[in-house]
Protein backbone atom coordinates (compact mmCIF):
# COMPACT_ATOMS: atom_id res chain seq x y z
CA UNK A 1 0.00 0.00 0.00
CA UNK A 2 1.28 3.49 -0.84
CA UNK A 3 2.04 5.85 2.06
CA UNK A 4 1.66 9.65 2.01
CA UNK A 5 4.67 11.52 0.67
CA UNK A 6 3.97 14.42 3.06
CA UNK A 7 1.31 15.69 5.47
CA UNK A 8 -0.07 19.16 6.18
CA UNK A 9 -0.92 19.47 9.87
CA UNK A 10 -0.61 23.18 10.66
CA UNK A 11 -4.02 24.87 10.60
CA UNK A 12 -2.80 27.94 8.68
CA UNK A 13 -1.32 25.79 5.91
CA UNK A 14 -4.46 23.64 5.73
CA UNK A 15 -6.65 26.78 5.53
CA UNK A 16 -4.54 28.24 2.70
CA UNK A 17 -4.51 24.90 0.87
CA UNK A 18 -8.29 24.41 1.10
CA UNK A 19 -8.93 28.02 0.10
CA UNK A 20 -6.94 27.39 -3.08
CA UNK A 21 -8.97 24.23 -3.72
CA UNK A 22 -12.20 26.24 -3.31
CA UNK A 23 -11.00 29.10 -5.53
CA UNK A 24 -9.97 26.59 -8.21
CA UNK A 25 -13.28 24.72 -7.77
CA UNK A 26 -11.13 21.57 -7.65
CA UNK A 27 -12.97 18.38 -8.53
CA UNK A 28 -12.92 15.59 -5.97
CA UNK A 29 -14.41 12.33 -4.80
CA UNK A 30 -16.36 11.88 -1.56
CA UNK A 31 -15.98 8.37 -0.08
CA UNK A 32 -18.87 7.27 2.15
CA UNK A 33 -20.41 3.93 3.12
CA UNK A 34 -18.29 2.00 0.62
CA UNK A 35 -19.44 4.19 -2.28
CA UNK A 36 -18.23 7.33 -4.04
CA UNK A 37 -19.86 10.67 -4.86
CA UNK A 38 -18.26 13.10 -7.33
CA UNK A 39 -18.23 16.83 -6.68
CA UNK A 40 -16.24 20.05 -6.42
CA UNK A 41 -14.90 22.29 -3.68
CA UNK A 42 -16.83 25.52 -3.10
CA UNK A 43 -16.24 28.65 -1.01
CA UNK A 44 -17.05 27.92 2.63
CA UNK A 45 -19.75 29.70 4.61
CA UNK A 46 -17.71 30.10 7.80
CA UNK A 47 -14.38 29.62 9.52
CA UNK A 48 -13.16 26.09 10.14
CA UNK A 49 -15.33 24.45 7.52
CA UNK A 50 -15.32 23.32 3.89
CA UNK A 51 -18.06 23.47 1.26
CA UNK A 52 -18.30 20.54 -1.16
CA UNK A 53 -20.88 20.63 -3.95
CA UNK A 54 -21.77 17.14 -5.19
CA UNK A 55 -22.73 16.46 -8.80
CA UNK A 56 -25.95 14.67 -7.84
CA UNK A 57 -28.20 14.43 -4.81
CA UNK A 58 -26.11 13.62 -1.76
CA UNK A 59 -26.86 10.46 0.20
CA UNK A 60 -28.71 10.90 3.45
CA UNK A 61 -25.84 11.64 5.80
CA UNK A 62 -25.66 12.62 9.46
CA UNK A 63 -22.92 14.26 11.51
CA UNK A 64 -21.87 10.82 12.72
CA UNK A 65 -20.98 9.71 9.21
CA UNK A 66 -17.25 9.31 8.62
CA UNK A 67 -16.20 10.75 5.27
CA UNK A 68 -13.04 10.92 3.21
CA UNK A 69 -12.32 13.34 0.40
CA UNK A 70 -9.82 12.68 -2.40
CA UNK A 71 -8.78 15.25 -5.02
CA UNK A 72 -5.96 16.64 -7.17
CA UNK A 73 -4.50 20.14 -6.85
CA UNK A 74 -1.46 21.54 -8.66
CA UNK A 75 -0.55 18.08 -9.90
CA UNK A 76 -0.53 16.44 -6.44
CA UNK A 77 -3.09 13.92 -5.15
CA UNK A 78 -4.50 14.71 -1.70
CA UNK A 79 -6.79 12.96 0.73
CA UNK A 80 -8.27 13.78 4.17
CA UNK A 81 -10.88 12.54 6.64
CA UNK A 82 -13.71 14.75 7.86
CA UNK A 83 -17.29 14.87 9.19
CA UNK A 84 -20.45 16.77 8.33
CA UNK A 85 -21.05 19.93 10.34
CA UNK A 86 -24.82 19.59 10.08
CA UNK A 87 -27.21 16.93 8.83
CA UNK A 88 -27.78 17.75 5.18
CA UNK A 89 -29.63 16.22 2.28
CA UNK A 90 -28.82 18.88 -0.29
CA UNK A 91 -26.23 18.93 -3.07
CA UNK A 92 -23.99 21.33 -1.11
CA UNK A 93 -22.31 19.78 1.92
CA UNK A 94 -20.69 21.64 4.81
CA UNK A 95 -17.70 19.66 6.06
CA UNK A 96 -15.47 20.19 9.07
CA UNK A 97 -11.92 21.33 8.35
CA UNK A 98 -9.59 18.31 8.61
CA UNK A 99 -6.80 18.11 11.16
CA UNK A 100 -4.45 16.66 8.57
CA UNK A 101 -4.24 16.64 4.78
CA UNK A 102 -2.11 13.90 3.21
CA UNK A 103 -0.29 14.46 -0.09
CA UNK A 104 0.71 11.44 -2.12
CA UNK A 105 2.36 12.16 -5.45
CA UNK A 106 2.98 14.66 -8.20
CA UNK A 107 1.98 13.97 -11.81
CA UNK A 108 2.83 15.41 -15.21
CA UNK A 109 -0.74 14.83 -16.47
CA UNK A 110 -3.87 16.25 -14.88
CA UNK A 111 -6.12 13.69 -13.21
CA UNK A 112 -9.83 14.54 -13.43
CA UNK A 113 -12.70 12.91 -11.56
CA UNK A 114 -15.06 11.20 -13.99
CA UNK A 115 -18.62 9.92 -13.78
CA UNK A 116 -19.98 6.40 -13.63
CA UNK A 117 -20.20 6.24 -17.44
CA UNK A 118 -16.41 5.77 -17.62
CA UNK A 119 -15.38 2.16 -17.01
CA UNK A 120 -12.35 -0.06 -17.39
CA UNK A 121 -13.18 -3.56 -18.63
CA UNK A 122 -10.83 -6.39 -17.73
CA UNK A 123 -12.19 -9.51 -19.32
CA UNK A 124 -15.91 -9.32 -18.64
CA UNK A 125 -15.49 -7.43 -15.36
CA UNK A 126 -16.42 -3.71 -15.35
CA UNK A 127 -14.28 -1.63 -12.97
CA UNK A 128 -15.17 1.93 -12.02
CA UNK A 129 -12.75 4.68 -13.07
CA UNK A 130 -12.53 7.19 -10.21
CA UNK A 131 -10.28 9.67 -12.00
CA UNK A 132 -8.56 9.68 -15.36
CA UNK A 133 -5.63 11.35 -17.12
CA UNK A 134 -4.10 11.04 -20.55
CA UNK A 135 -1.51 8.63 -19.11
CA UNK A 136 -3.34 6.57 -16.48
CA UNK A 137 -6.24 6.21 -14.08
CA UNK A 138 -7.34 5.45 -10.55
CA UNK A 139 -9.78 2.52 -10.62
CA UNK A 140 -12.01 1.03 -7.96
CA UNK A 141 -14.19 -2.06 -7.93
CA UNK A 142 -14.25 -5.81 -8.25
CA UNK A 143 -10.92 -7.39 -9.16
CA UNK A 144 -12.04 -10.98 -9.47
CA UNK A 145 -10.88 -13.62 -10.02
CA UNK A 146 -7.53 -12.27 -8.67
CA UNK A 147 -6.69 -8.87 -7.14
CA UNK A 148 -4.34 -6.61 -9.05
CA UNK A 149 -0.76 -6.50 -7.78
CA UNK A 150 1.80 -3.70 -8.08
CA UNK A 151 3.83 -4.06 -11.28
CA UNK A 152 1.29 -6.38 -12.91
CA UNK A 153 0.23 -5.76 -16.53
CA UNK A 154 -3.17 -6.57 -17.96
CA UNK A 155 -5.04 -6.01 -21.19
CA UNK A 156 -8.18 -3.92 -20.77
CA UNK A 157 -10.71 -1.74 -22.54
CA UNK A 158 -11.35 1.86 -21.52
CA UNK A 159 -15.02 2.72 -22.03
CA UNK A 160 -15.81 6.43 -22.28
CA UNK A 161 -19.32 7.91 -22.45
CA UNK A 162 -19.37 7.82 -26.25
CA UNK A 163 -17.54 6.11 -29.08
CA UNK A 164 -15.82 2.76 -29.36
CA UNK A 165 -13.95 1.33 -26.33
CA UNK A 166 -10.21 2.05 -26.32
CA UNK A 167 -7.83 -0.93 -26.04
CA UNK A 168 -5.18 -0.33 -23.37
CA UNK A 169 -2.45 -2.22 -21.57
CA UNK A 170 -2.46 -1.14 -17.94
CA UNK A 171 0.42 -1.50 -15.51
CA UNK A 172 -0.41 -1.36 -11.81
CA UNK A 173 1.56 1.50 -10.23
CA UNK A 174 0.24 1.14 -6.68
CA UNK A 175 -2.66 -0.14 -4.58
CA UNK A 176 -4.42 1.69 -1.75
CA UNK A 177 -5.96 0.40 1.46
CA UNK A 178 -9.31 1.80 0.25
CA UNK A 179 -9.33 -0.78 -2.56
CA UNK A 180 -8.38 1.70 -5.26
CA UNK A 181 -5.62 0.91 -7.74
CA UNK A 182 -3.48 3.38 -9.67
CA UNK A 183 -2.62 2.23 -13.20
CA UNK A 184 -0.50 3.58 -16.05
CA UNK A 185 -1.43 3.17 -19.72
CA UNK A 186 1.23 1.52 -21.89
CA UNK A 187 1.53 1.32 -25.68
CA UNK A 188 -1.35 3.76 -26.09
CA UNK A 189 -1.85 4.88 -29.70
CA UNK A 190 -1.65 8.62 -30.37
CA UNK A 191 -5.21 8.65 -31.74
CA UNK A 192 -6.53 6.95 -28.60
CA UNK A 193 -4.62 9.32 -26.31
CA UNK A 194 -6.13 12.22 -28.26
CA UNK A 195 -9.61 10.75 -27.67
CA UNK A 196 -8.97 10.54 -23.92
CA UNK A 197 -7.60 14.09 -23.87
CA UNK A 198 -10.62 15.37 -25.79
CA UNK A 199 -13.00 13.58 -23.43
CA UNK A 200 -11.28 15.06 -20.36
CA UNK A 201 -11.31 18.54 -21.89
CA UNK A 202 -15.03 18.20 -22.57
CA UNK A 203 -16.01 17.22 -19.02
CA UNK A 204 -13.59 19.57 -17.24
CA UNK A 205 -13.81 22.70 -19.37
CA UNK A 206 -10.01 22.78 -19.72
CA UNK A 207 -8.18 22.96 -23.03
CA UNK A 208 -6.39 19.85 -24.39
CA UNK A 209 -3.05 21.61 -23.75
CA UNK A 210 -3.96 22.07 -20.08
CA UNK A 211 -5.00 18.41 -19.82
CA UNK A 212 -1.70 17.16 -21.22
CA UNK A 213 0.36 19.74 -19.34
CA UNK A 214 -1.36 19.00 -16.04
CA UNK A 215 -2.37 21.43 -13.32
CA UNK A 216 1.22 22.53 -12.89
CA UNK A 217 1.11 23.81 -16.49
CA UNK A 218 -1.56 26.35 -15.51
CA UNK A 219 -0.38 27.04 -11.96
CA UNK A 220 3.29 26.22 -11.29
CA UNK A 221 3.26 23.94 -8.26
CA UNK A 222 5.45 24.56 -5.27
CA UNK A 223 7.66 21.68 -4.22
CA UNK A 224 5.83 19.77 -1.47
CA UNK A 225 7.54 19.50 1.91
CA UNK A 226 9.37 16.25 2.55
CA UNK A 227 8.26 16.09 6.18
CA UNK A 228 5.09 16.84 8.11
CA UNK A 229 4.55 20.56 8.66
Amino acid sequence: MIAPAFTLSRSDLIDAHLLEAAMESASGVLYVDGGTVLGRFDMADGFGEIAFRVDSDAPRLTRKASLEVGYWLDGVRYRFSTHLITDLRSSRLRLRRPRRVHGFERRAHARIAVGSECLCLMGNTPIQVVDLSAAGALIRGSQKPQPLQAGERREAWLVLSAGEPIPVIVQVAHTLSSGEVGVRFEQLRATDQARITGYLAQISGDTPAEIVGGPGHRHPAKDPPSVAV
